[in-house]
């Protein structure tokens, strides 16, 4: 059996919705590309981490974790921790960046291709719990639309891992579909979208985890429960273990930066990003859309239930409990009520906005607005029900406020000093923790430093330094001393940097600096030719390895059940 054979919705692809998905996807991101960069909150990060990643991934750097030219030349260890499959994706665009040094258009192109795989996904999604095309594409289409997805994780925060993760969500839940009945080829595609959903955003990971198992368990019926079971828990384990290469540095290297510093922080504070609150601290904005958006959701959801009573199909009710219960608790972790949950599950705290929860409240919208459409077999009596009339007023509004906020919030980000300065300096949370905190905040001396120091010096001792080679991990330079002396690089220290002198297999003594935390070196007196690397320790070598053995079991997996199921049918 072909992969694309497994990847189909029940009732068959329609070649012209996908490519009215692909069409819509265009017109709503079109915005994108007529701004030289729009004012987003988290837009300069992103433009940086896509630039030094894609610039060292086309060098041969093929997982770029540590940024060399991040924070104005000092380095960064920023993909140790922050998910790296979207910049992947984006660096395919780097060639048509056309000398910007913003690297906006690969941005865009890669922000349009996510809108249209999202949709595409849930397209195949949806058409696995409806009886009709029409029903999965036009609520494919309301998902791509829906306010947190494009206006919130698009044009108001460019949160653009978040945003890629509504590609892997409605195709986890595709497979589930598949896995629920009894389909085994299925294994290895939830497997790897498990993995590219952990690899892409770990708090969208966190919050939809639980989702899909109890999603396989109230899907399937009680004769395949206990094969189902097994089928997803594997395809669980295999997907975990195939993000391993990122996850194993990213949950176990944290104390070598300041993310759980940030934590203390005010805006960072669940409690502060409650919806429906007064309290001041954090996007006060932001929240009060976010919460009238989520009131009109909640009554869309209930207009869906109410016309998809018409279906009397088991599988349909089953399906509209299971996502009615997905909008309530996805609400009430949103709002003051869940305070104690929160409080209680330190866990959940990694999710840090509660209002986060609106990815669940995106999904379970889409797949009730979904089997609404379908419960009415006759789309010139949609509006004949009240219930039906009143969700599509709702929708309308719904749809009609993201316009006009993306229309009125939207605006062209000016490059002046105070941004270039800000664009210099890495987020705080992926600051090495050997360089003070009075330094790394303020983004003009980083910037300082990033370009009056030069790429090597001798700070203590005497004599002179030469850069031969100066890529990301890996540098080597010519000193020339009559002493003992300490040589400093310009990058900051971080575990793994070692030193060596050609032809040598000991290391040179290696630490941080005081203050700045650049890496220092000593080295001793006469010509020598200093090797050094960032060299992957333990915890990074474990990662590839459990990523590398359960990507050869996923692969031999797929190829021993497509066997078993060609000879079945033969």
């Amino acid at each position: 059996m072909k992969i694309s054979r497994l990847i189909r919705t029940e009732s068959g692809i329609n070649q012209l919705h996908i490519l009215a998905i692909a069409v819509v996807g265009l017109i709503l991101t079109l915005p994108t590309f007529f701004y030289n960069v729009f004012d987003a909150h988290d837009i300069l990060f992103h433009l940086n981490w896509a630039q030094y990643f894609a610039e060292q991934f086309w060098q041969g750097d093929f997982y770029p974790r540590w940024l060399q030219d991040m924070n104005s030349g000092l380095g960064s260890p920023t993909f140790f921790f922050y998910a790296p499959i979207p910049y992947y994706i984006t660096s395919f665009f780097h060639p048509l960046a056309f000398n910007t040094p913003e690297v906006w258009f690969p941005l865009c192109f890669s922000a349009s291709l996510s809108l249209i795989a999202s949709g595409i996904a849930a397209y195949f999604w949806l058409g696995t719990i409806t009886t009709t095309n029409r029903a999965a594409l036009l609520a494919a289409l309301v998902y791509m639309a829906l306010p947190y997805h494009l206006v919130i994780d698009l044009y108001i925060r460019f949160a653009f891992t978040e945003y890629w993760a509504f590609v892997w969500m409605p195709l986890i839940l595709y497979f589930s579909q598949k896995i629920s009945k009894g389909q085994k080829l299925a294994i290895p595609g939830l497997a790897i979208s498990y993995a590219l959903l952990i690899m892409t955003h770990l708090p969208t990971t966190l919050i939809f985890s639980p989702i899909f198992p109890c999603y396989i368990l109230v899907i399937t019926k009680r004769r395949r429960l206990k094969d189902a079971v097994i089928y997803g828990g594997l395809a669980m384990v295999l997907g975990i273990g195939l993000a391993a290469i990122y996850l194993l540095p990213a949950l176990l290297m944290q104390d070598y930066v300041a993310i759980k510093d940030i934590a203390s922080r005010p805006y960072f504070y669940f409690a502060n990003s409650f919806l429906f609150t007064i309290n001041k601290t954090g996007a006060v904005s932001l929240r009060n859309y976010l919460s009238f958006t989520l009131i009109l959701q909640i009554g869309l959801a209930v207009c869906a239930l109410l016309t998809s009573q018409n279906n009397p199909k088991l599988s349909v009710k089953r399906e509209v409990v299971f996502w009615l219960t997905v909008a309530g608790v996805s609400f009430l972790m949103t709002t003051p009520l869940s305070h104690l949950i929160w409080q209680q599950l330190l866990i959940i705290q990694k999710i840090q906005f509660p209002w986060r929860f609106n990815v669940a409240t995106t999904l379970a919208i889409t797949a009730l607005l979904a089997l609404g459409i379908d419960s009415v077999k006759h789309p010139l009596k949609l509006l004949s029900q009240r219930s039906s009339a009143v969700g599509f007023a709702l929708l309308i509004i719904l749809l009609a406020s993201g316009f006009v906020v993306t229309y009125t919030y939207t605006k062209p980000l000016v490059f002046d000093s105070e941004t270039l300065i800000m664009m210099s300096r890495d987020a705080s949370e992926y600051k090495p923790k050997w360089v003070t905190a009075g330094l790394f905040d303020n983004a003009s001396i980083i910037r300082q430093l990033g370009r009056n120091l030069p790429p090597a010096q001798i700070s203590t001792g005497e004599g002179s330094v030469a850069v031969k080679q100066w890529s990301p991990r890996s540098i080597i330079v010519q000193t020339s001393t009559n002493t003992d002396a300490v040589l400093t690089l310009r990058q900051f220290y971080y575990p793994g940097w070692t030193a060596k002198l050609k032809g040598q297999s000991v290391t040179l003594p290696t630490n941080p600096s005081e203050i700045t935390g650049l890496l220092n070196i000593t080295v001793p007196k006469g010509e020598q030719e200093v090797n050094v690397k960032l060299a992957a320790g333990g915890v990074e070598r474990a990662g590839q390895v459990i990523s590398g053995i359960c990507a050869l079991i996923t692969f031999l997996l797929y190829f021993q059940l497509n066997k078993s199921d060609r000879f079945s049918r033969e």
